[in-house]
């Protein structure tokens, strides 16, 4: 499960659930929620405590289900320490050789942050085989469609202020896939009730989604 096999999972899926947050204890529940109510690719930041640990766990017990990937990874160290875990691809928030580089040599899709054309070109370049688009709210879905015009083979993932209310926007504009954060995994899911409704969360998300693609 390389490069080649998540790139095509995220484009297939077009929702990645990213977790940012204490979740200690909760992750593996979080991940069962989340695939129940049919989300099967997850980034875990790795500025979350116990990270690395997460990682680990859900890879090790639902690596054939779940697909996980390590965000906010900005040194080749980090590239390092995620693929020892089993991450099956690195998210970062910017555009950094040495990380994309590192990723790259361990056969990851590496998806590097981007914003401006001159950065969405220079991102995949080096050889992101997704370019996150960051922050993509509150710009919107109109500058996504303009990045399409002279850009259209460029694989785009827009995350920051995406919501189940808006992301079937962003992929009629022209993204090939949205990163839900806090729209999707809050701190609810610490009480009673609370993965219940993040199934319930994760269900609307790809209705949204299939909704589009039925359209």
């Amino acid at each position: 499960m390389g490069y080649a096999d998540s790139l095509q999972a995220i484009h297939e899926a077009k929702v990645v659930a990213i977790l940012r947050g204490d979740y200690q204890g909760k992750w593996l529940d979080i991940a069962k929620a989340l695939l129940d109510g049919g989300l099967n690719i997850m980034e875990i930041t790795l500025n979350s405590p116990g990270a690395i640990d997460a990682i680990k766990e859900i890879s090790g017990q639902m690596g054939g289900q779940m697909r996980i990937g390590a965000g906010t990874v900005v040194t080749a160290d980090e590239v390092d320490q995620a693929f020892a875990a089993g991450a099956q691809f690195v998210i970062a928030p910017n555009t950094d050789a040495d990380v994309i580089k590192r990723a790259l040599f361990h056969d990851l899709l590496a998806i590097p942050g981007a914003y401006s054309p001159t950065e969405v070109m220079l991102a995949h370049k080096l050889g992101g085989g997704m370019v996150k688009l960051f922050p993509s709210m509150p710009i919107g879905p109109a500058y996504i469609k303009a990045l399409r015009g002279p850009m259209p083979q460029i694989p785009i993932m827009c995350t920051g202020g995406i919501t189940p209310e808006n992301a079937a926007e962003f992929l009629k504009a022209g993204a090939n896939a949205v990163g839900f954060t806090g729209a999707l995994v809050t701190d609810d899911v610490h009480q009673f009730g609370g993965m219940a409704r993040l199934r319930e969360r994760a269900e609307r998300s790809v209705a949204a989604i299939q909704g589009l693609q039925r359209a």
